[in-house]
């Protein structure tokens, strides 16, 4: 994988900056705008954005149709329920700092679930990770 270090040191506040005002900006967006719609315009922009990056930094992508497929539904539908359900809950009235908290301790759930007695942590992480290998072996 690529460093992302930069002579900067901008990258990591950017990101920062640019991920904690999602949820301002969505707290104002749902006013006028329905959440579906803000799901849909956010991760549109944001696939472009990131589209570009990747193809200037001659990122790996999935070869075949298969992996594409499987990571392109899989996001879709992570994605459009969980922030769908972010912004309901901002066009709703809860304030961002409380969305912001719920939708940030997601990981943190996914891993104590993973950890529990009977989780299956370690079969998704064998999985995961012989997909990503074989993504950064197929490129050219």
């Amino acid at each position: 994988m690529k460093s992302l270090r930069t002579r900067s040191g901008l990258l990591a506040p950017s990101f920062v900056a640019v991920w904690s005002s999602g949820y301002v900006v969505g707290s104002v967006a749902t006013r006028s705008i329905a959440p579906l719609t803000i799901t849909l315009w956010r991760f549109v922009v944001s696939a472009l954005v990131l589209a570009a990056f990747a193809l200037y930094r001659r990122e790996a992508w999935p070869l075949r149709p298969v992996d594409l497929g499987f990571a392109a539904v899989t996001g879709v539908v992570a994605f459009t329920v969980q922030f769908t359900a972010l912004y309901r809950g901002l066009a709703d009235g809860m304030p961002a700092a409380t969305t912001a908290l719920i939708a940030c301790s997601a990981p943190l759930v996914v891993a104590l679930a993973g950890a529990a007695p009977g989780g299956t942590g370690s079969t998704l992480d064998s999985g995961s990770a012989s997909r990503s290998a074989s993504w950064e072996s197929s490129s050219p």
